[in-house]
């Protein structure tokens, strides 16, 4: 399925009224409710890179209630995450080939695979209106400094990682950083982290065929 395809299940779902999947306890006070109050809904306009192109699609999110705290949050698929409108799995591969590709800048890991081109927006559904813009390279920077103020998600995987398999390779990995990509010690440890991040996700993927990333995601907006 398509991300674009996930979008349009998703607001299938919320139609429908389909109740939250995965989520057994408040996210706020860790109460543990019978259900969940629907508290309407949210616009949200997602950046989907698909092709050449950055695309636009306007969809929306569910917000709840928990009856006893009486805190409200908004509900996150698993291909989105609070405060980013680019999907995870459109801006995420690019972070990586990034991390990876020792001569690549980020201006270069923004260009499109084939053509060389920078990836940039589709063109508006109005007539006439064309969108000038294109995927910047500081928009990876500011994914890699998210996935680096990931700590505690790395250090509670990495955890039942060792519960699960303590005899793992991803114990004894060195991740260097090419000296290209850095002219900070600061930006030397996020890297490296980020590289460390990465290593993990694959090993808690194969080991429990689940990704890092949590099937939901709240905030409190």
């Amino acid at each position: 399925m398509s991300l674009i395809e996930k979008i349009k299940a998703h607001e299938k779902e919320i139609i429908s009224g389909k109740t939250l999947e995965g989520l057994h306890q408040c996210p706020k006070c860790q109460g543990i409710p019978q259900s969940f109050d629907s508290h309407g809904i949210r616009m949200r306009m997602f950046l989907v890179i698909k092709g050449a192109f950055v695309h636009q699609i306007e969809s929306f999110l569910s917000r709840w209630k928990y009856p006893l705290c009486m805190s409200t949050f908004t509900y996150y698929p698993e291909f989105a995450l609070p405060f980013k409108r680019y999907l995870k799995d459109s801006l995420l591969p690019i972070a990586r080939k990034y991390l990876e590709e020792d001569n690549c800048s980020y201006r270069q890991v923004v260009l499109h695979e084939h053509s060389g081109a920078a990836l940039g927006y589709a063109p508006s559904q109005e007539e006439g209106h064309i969108d000038e813009r294109q995927l910047p390279g500081s928009t990876i920077w500011r994914w890699l400094s998210f996935i680096g103020s990931l700590k505690q998600r790395l250090s509670h995987s990495l955890n039942l990682i060792r519960e699960e398999s303590p005899e793992s390779t991803i114990f004894r990995k060195i991740f260097p950083v090419h000296p290209k990509k850095y002219k900070s010690e600061e930006r030397k440890i996020l890297l490296g982290f980020c590289q460390r991040f990465f290593a993990a996700h694959d090993e808690f993927v194969r080991l429990f065929e689940r990704s890092i990333f949590p099937r939901f995601a709240t905030n409190y907006l």
